[in-house]
């Protein structure tokens, strides 16, 4: 028996949308905010997936890296870290990047736990241990940059300037020249 074959009614939830913001060289108020881009909540319907940013600037016309004119929108914009001529310059960033006392302590918990376990592989010379040294600084250090500092960690731009930052933080609070 043959059955009536109904449309299927679309998946996608109901997404609520803020309009994004274009300010154009070629526009006559350039550097001005335009009046439609004051924030509004719109309830719209979507039927086909979202297009990524790569090629939405193509699509919406007049504005884009491809048209030669500049386009500014209102999606979040990553910068690039900060650069530092030296250590001395770097660590005041670093303890900015650190100060919650939640996230101090698991750095200063993982750096302590690093060291031990590259001091037993020394001492027991069971060198495989040395790979999980990294492992065991980083994990909890991560984890106090993820759930508490909610920012990225110093070591993903700066390694060896974050690697310092770690050991002088440590030397700090076991000295009581850093709160614990």
């Amino acid at each position: 028996m043959i059955g009536i074959i109904r449309p299927v009614p679309p998946m996608m939830p109901i997404m609520v949308r803020r309009p994004r913001a274009r300010i154009c060289a070629d526009d006559p108020q350039s550097g001005k905010m335009p009046q439609s881009a004051a924030p509004k909540q719109l309830e719209i319907h979507d039927e086909q997936p979202a297009v990524p940013r790569a090629r939405s600037a193509r699509l919406r016309g007049g504005c884009g890296p491809r048209s030669g004119v500049a386009a500014v929108t209102s999606a979040p914009v990553r910068l690039r870290p900060p650069t530092f001529a030296s250590f001395r310059e770097f660590y005041p960033y670093y303890l900015g990047q650190h100060s919650h006392p939640i996230s101090r302590r698991l750095h200063v918990c993982g750096t302590l736990l690093a060291l031990a376990v590259a001091l037993a592989a020394l001492v027991t010379g069971r060198w495989a241990w040395l790979l999980g040294a990294p492992l065991a600084g980083y994990l909890p250090a991560w984890v106090g940059h993820y759930f508490f500092e909610r920012n990225a960690p110093a070591t993903f731009s700066h390694p060896l300037y974050s690697l310092r930052g770690d050991l002088s933080l440590l030397v700090e609070v076991l000295t009581g020249r850093m709160p614990w």
